[in-house]
């Protein structure tokens, strides 16, 4: 069923402005073989703004499409940029907040590497919640640090926390309002200090980044909705951030329940959501032409060179696949995480393989979907003898 009332303050005032039709549903799944890549499970996606929060999401989501029990990899704490990113936010959490002896929870915790930074740091044990989660060898030996292959539910309110954190999950979620309200009433203390973390949508309007639309995600977040929906949730924001390359919103809060929450936007909330009408407005009016321009200057550098992709997360299958890029413009797709490796891209169907395989491949053009990695990338390549040109995928096109 089409959801046409905003999912965060229920307004009906909104702007549907961006179609795609048949998505991939799963971007990070590993599908094992080139004949599931050719036949993924997709969906619709129809982007609307809500004018009086900013708030956006796609209202022909559906649910059940999802599953995330199967061989899901989405870590990126493989690359070493990524790596220091992660350590300097635990490290700031842990500082800013003398997180030391204490108790965390993390809602989708991934693959536990950044709870494990929060737990060695300040010498506290931890307590990830994964649905996906299959096992690691890496995990803390003091058994510190627990991963629990489920949903964070009252299930589990005896779980007391001095920091609750949760990175890239409530852009899943449908009802964000009541998926915080929850978030309050497991918590044990009015001193818990919570982090959310979630994608930068203003990034993506600003740098044109028609590949950061999936179909994973039900709402996409400025600073605005973000700050509302907090406000509006029973939150005392501490402090709001923007974190890797401006990619990312950061947001630290305290539950301030039994205060009256704030129900309509204030003045300062309604100027910032007409500008980001304007952004996103911009970006409805380019989408179409920004992919057409990009399909051509791909294919033309595909007919005079061997070209590959560094890359095979949630921007390379969307890409891919907004795109139609075939195996015969681009035969693989290079991905530091070995879990990756033998997988193709579903869809499209090229072949996930290793940095070193480039050796033997001798690529002329390596296109990288996210600049953030680009000096790490170059130096990977220098060091394994690979002298391709490294392009990337920016709001000026192919650069």
């Amino acid at each position: 069923m089409k959801r046409t009332q905003c999912p965060i303050c229920t307004s009906t005032d909104c702007l549907p402005f961006l179609t795609y039709k048949g998505a991939i549903v799963h971007q990070q799944l590993l599908v094992r073989t080139r004949e599931e890549a050719d036949r993924p499970q997709r969906g619709d996606i129809e982007l609307a703004f809500c004018r009086s929060c900013g708030a956006v999401w796609n209202t022909l989501f559906d649910p059940g499409l999802l599953k995330y029990g199967g061989p899901y990899e989405a870590s990126q704490s493989i690359s070493p940029a990524f790596w220091r990113y992660m350590a300097g936010l635990a490290k700031r959490l842990v500082r800013d907040y003398d997180i030391d002896h204490k108790r965390i929870i993390e809602i989708g915790s991934g693959d536990g590497r950044f709870l494990q930074l929060l737990c060695q740091m300040g010498d506290n044990s931890g307590a990830g919640f994964e649905p996906s989660w299959e096992g690691s060898d890496f995990l803390d030996a003091s058994r510190k640090v627990q991963i629990i292959r489920d949903y964070y539910s009252d299930r589990y309110a005896d779980s007391a926390a001095d920091l609750v954190c949760c990175r890239h999950v409530l852009e899943h979620i449908q009802n964000p309002t009541l998926f915080l309200h929850d978030m309050l009433s497991l918590s044990k203390s009015s001193s818990t200090v919570f982090f959310f973390e979630v994608p930068n949508f203003n990034w993506s309007l600003r740098e044109g980044a028609f590949w950061d639309v999936y179909y994973e995600h039900f709402l996409y977040f400025a600073s605005v909705s973000l700050r509302f929906l907090f406000s509006r949730s029973g939150f005392r924001i501490l402090r709001m951030r923007n974190g890797f390359g401006g990619q990312y919103i950061c947001i630290d809060a305290k539950g301030e329940m039994g205060v009256r929450r704030r129900l309509a936007p204030d003045r300062r909330t309604r100027a910032e959501v007409r500008a980001l009408f304007s952004r996103v407005t911009a970006f409805s009016i380019y989408y179409q032409r920004l992919i057409e321009t990009t399909r051509r200057r791909l294919s033309h550098i595909a007919r005079r060179s061997n070209l590959a992709v560094w890359g095979a997360g949630a921007k390379t299958v969307t890409f891919l696949n907004l795109l139609d890029v075939g195996r015969d413009q681009i035969k693989y797709v290079v991905d530091v995480n070995p879990r990756k490796w033998g997988a193709f891209i579903p869809g499209t169907g090229q072949q996930i393989v290793s940095p070193e395989s480039l050796k033997k491949r001798s690529p002329e053009i390596v296109l990288l979907m996210n600049p953030r990695y680009r000096p790490e990338i170059k130096s990977t390549m220098k060091r394994i003898g690979v002298t391709a040109k490294v392009l990337t995928i920016e709001r000026e096109g192919l650069s």
